[in-house]
């Protein structure tokens, strides 16, 4: 579907064909369910996380409850510290890996159309 140039009309006007216009209507319509996807998953992974923490603080309290000595206690604070640490550096490359995915479509949904015709 190309365009015909027009009396006036210079040859660096780019006409967009059909195709290109719905496939751009296309990814636009796709961005605002990217984004309630992406919110979903990061929702998700927030609460999971969240809900393992807690339950490691529990176990944790639990055997600290029972140390025998000050030493005892210092390696499993410590332990537990490492691992928590550890954790939320797991959670936060978890979230950054969904806001890149989220962000990598939004770009790519706004970028214009590649193919076209010289009129």
């Amino acid at each position: 579907m190309g365009a015909t140039k027009s009396p006036g009309q210079t040859s660096s006007v780019i006409a967009i064909n059909a195709d290109d216009v719905q496939k751009g209507l296309a990814k636009s319509m796709m961005a605002p369910k990217k984004m309630l996807e992406a919110n979903l998953r990061a929702g998700s992974a927030l609460l999971s996380f969240a809900s393992q923490r807690m339950q490691a603080q529990a176990e944790f309290l639990g055997r600290f409850m029972h140390c025998d000595s000050l030493e005892q206690a210092a390696a499993m604070q410590t332990k537990f510290f490492e691992t928590m640490v550890s954790d939320y550096g797991r959670e936060m490359n978890e979230l950054m890996e969904i806001a890149r995915d989220n962000s990598a479509f939004l770009g790519a949904a706004a970028e214009p159309p590649k193919t076209g015709k010289a009129a």
